[in-house]
């Protein structure tokens, strides 16, 4: 009896991984999920079915709001469904599904350039940031050079920069500076989430680029300016307060990099 259970379970299992298999579907890459111009977009999935079958394709807001849904029928073996749209400019999550199944979803841009963002900005903006600015303002920079003889070369030096910020921060950054004396275009990069001037695949080669004047900037709690007692929670830190919300203070750190 128990070998018949065991049987009859192996063949359950069977069943499912081979329903499982008979529909596959996926988007064959058109501009790289970009859609330009005034045509309508067509969107192209490739299907491989075990039996003849109908497949909905779902248009979603980039907020989940639903747009549209379509469906196709498609032929047993390969097979190939184009749907149609027309959207107006902006970002949309679309899915593809047999039987109430997920089979592939895509994120798909359309004319992005001509997305039109209503206005939400608060009234005291410009007062909001015009004061901060002037409070940092009020901060002396103290600039710190410090020579990095390691990440020097023969044709530019490099330099650990501290200067204080906005509410007596320190923040730092890495400046790579000819050593020819001269006047230079400057290179100053801002780091996202996860980089900073120190890590491996941030480093420059101090010889690469003589002509330049190369700033690498690390806001504050960040990178350079990173320690245990950071909680990295940068996004929500101080949010109850526009005076102390974390982005204040970055932001102004942006601009001190730029003095």
């Amino acid at each position: 009896m128990k070998t018949i259970r065991t049987s009859a379970l192996i063949l359950a299992l069977a069943a499912i991984s081979i329903q499982a298999e008979a529909q596959k579907a996926d988007y064959i890459l058109d501009h790289s999920w970009m859609y330009y111009g005034n045509k309508p977009q067509a969107v192209r999935i490739v299907t491989e079915f075990r039996e003849a079958s109908t497949i909905s394709f779902e248009v979603r807001t980039d907020d989940s709001k639903p747009v549209c849904t379509m469906q196709k029928d498609v032929r047993s073996g390969k097979d190939t469904a184009i749907f149609t749209l027309k959207l107006n400019p902006g970002f949309y999550a679309t899915e593809v599904k047999a039987n109430d199944k997920t089979l592939c979803s895509r994120n798909i841009g359309v004319n992005p350039e001509k997305i039109k963002s209503p206005q939400d900005r608060p009234k005291d903006f410009e007062k909001f940031w015009k004061e901060a600015y002037n409070e940092l303002a009020t901060v002396q920079p103290e600039y710190k050079l410090t020579l990095d003889k390691k990440k020097s070369g023969n044709l530019r030096n490099c330099y650990i920069v501290e200067m204080q910020s906005l509410g007596g921060v320190t923040i730092r950054g890495v400046l790579y500076e000819p050593v020819k004396p001269g006047k230079y275009p400057v290179v100053l990069t801002y780091h996202g989430y996860g980089t900073a001037a120190d890590k491996d695949w941030c480093k420059v080669n101090a010889d690469a680029q003589p002509e330049l004047i190369e700033f690498q900037l690390n806001v504050r709690e960040q990178g350079l300016n990173w320690n245990k007692k950071n909680d990295n929670k940068w996004i929500s830190k101080g949010i109850a307060d526009k005076y102390s919300y974390y982005y204040r203070g970055a932001y102004m750190d942006a601009i001190r990099g730029l003095d």
